[in-house]
């Protein structure tokens, strides 16, 4: 595990699907966002985006290094997080 801290803003996210496809393609090697382990939902009357990790999110930061407008950055590493050799 990666495992970066990532901070969500939900009012920034435009609802392109670049996280989820990013996301998919890196741990399933297609584009398909049902499949991704980030969710980016439209509630109906809202203001803003709902965006969330799901349980087998290894916050790898991939959704984070290809969101052109800011909804999600790379904060940190998370405590505890494994480091990579």
């Amino acid at each position: 595990m990666k495992g970066y801290d990532i901070r969500i803003e939900p009012e920034k996210c435009s609802s392109c699907l670049v996280c989820q496809m990013r996301c998919s393609l890196q741990y399933f090697g297609e584009f398909n966002p049902s499949k991704a382990f980030i969710a980016v939902q439209w509630p109906e009357g809202g203001v803003a985006n709902e965006v969330q990790f799901t349980e087998d999110c290894t916050y790898c930061g991939i959704c984070a290094r290809n969101c052109a407008y800011g909804a999600l950055t790379i904060t940190g590493r998370r405590k505890n997080a494994a480091v990579e050799s």
